[in-house]
């Protein structure tokens, strides 16, 4: 689980920031999908934890682990929809300017 904490941002952070998102979304994302999903999973270290303290199998918590899926869905949601998505200002800006250029050049 720690290690797609990590490597999951580094490799994807070219992408956000070509596509103009905030870095704030990556972060999120990555919450998102990887700390509270992550006692879903039965050989992830957190499942592990959990069933063993519980002393159930996996899918036996899974019901209980509402918040989660609620997670999910929102994130898939608003990610649909554009809501609460903060716009780097710097790509605002780098378009902006290239607009500009471009509107100059043809004129």
């Amino acid at each position: 689980m720690y290690v797609s904490l990590i490597l999951t941002p580094k490799i994807m952070s070219g992408n956000y920031d070509r596509m103009g998102v905030d870095r704030r979304m990556l972060s999120r994302s990555s919450e998102f999908g990887g700390t509270l999903t992550s006692g879903m999973v039965p050989w992830s270290d957190n499942g592990i934890f959990m069933a063993g303290l519980l002393g159930v199998s996996t899918f036996a918590y899974v019901p209980y682990m509402w918040m989660s899926f609620i997670s999910i869905g929102l994130v898939i949601t608003f990610a649909y929809l554009g809501k609460f998505r903060p716009v780097d200002d710097k790509y605002v800006k780098q378009v902006e300017d290239h607009s500009v250029h471009g509107q100059m050049a043809t004129a």
